[in-house]
């Protein structure tokens, strides 16, 4: 990401994990129905409920804004078992990261260091050597460890590559500014009254 002098730094490119385009569908599938209805969403339900609805919006204002949305093979192999997801993440994300070399050694060296899953490795070493921006996920047992953090830092600096922002969608909703209608990060949440509002693409899905 390019740096300002204020510590903010602007979005060029984004992608996502699996777990946050399935959030799109259970929004739909499971909760649509409750909510047309007019039903309350059960307690035991609405922490999830409230992440589905972050993932939404991040995707939305990722598609309103001048954003390259990069996919993940590794992802898009994850969502093959969950048809139609893997079509949905088809139409957001047109673009596809290069699969090479590098992100192979970097997956290893991961692997390596510290305690890692294949699948969340590949994604990472994907974002690292595709130079892309920013990794939204929900994956709090691996990536967003702080320890898991710190190491990929630590490789990747070694190895030449510069490291995403790895966030879940509720601190990429709280970082998020729009300067001169570009999409920046934060280095710390922001008020509210700073905050990128929410206003939903025709073509988002």
């Amino acid at each position: 990401m390019t740096k300002f002098a204020d510590g903010l730094a602007k979005i060029r490119s984004m992608t996502v994990d699996t777990n946050v385009v399935s959030d799109l569908v259970s929004l739909t599938a499971v909760y649509g129905p409750l909510l047309e209805r007019g039903e309350p969403i059960p307690p035991h339900r609405q922490q999830h409920y409230e992440r589905c609805v972050l993932s939404k919006l991040a995707i939305y204002i990722m598609m309103d804004f001048d954003v390259e949305r990069v996919g993940l093979k590794a992802v898009y192999r994850e969502l093959l078992e969950k048809p139609p997801l893997h079509i949905i993440y088809r139409t957001i994300f047109p673009a596809e990261a290069k699969i090479t070399r590098e992100a192979k050694t970097l997956v290893d060296k991961y692997s390596k260091r510290f305690s890692i899953a294949s699948g969340d490795a590949a994604i990472v070493a994907l974002c690292s050597t595709n130079g892309i921006d920013v990794l939204l996920t929900w994956n709090r047992e691996h990536l967003l460890k702080s320890i898991a953090l710190e190491e990929i830092e630590k490789i990747n600096r070694a190895s030449g590559f510069q490291t995403p922002e790895i966030l879940t969608p509720a601190a990429f909703r709280d970082r998020l500014m729009l300067v001169n209608r570009k999409l920046s990060l934060s280095p710390h949440p922001v008020l509210p009254i700073y905050r990128v509002g929410f206003s939903p693409s025709r073509h988002a899905p």
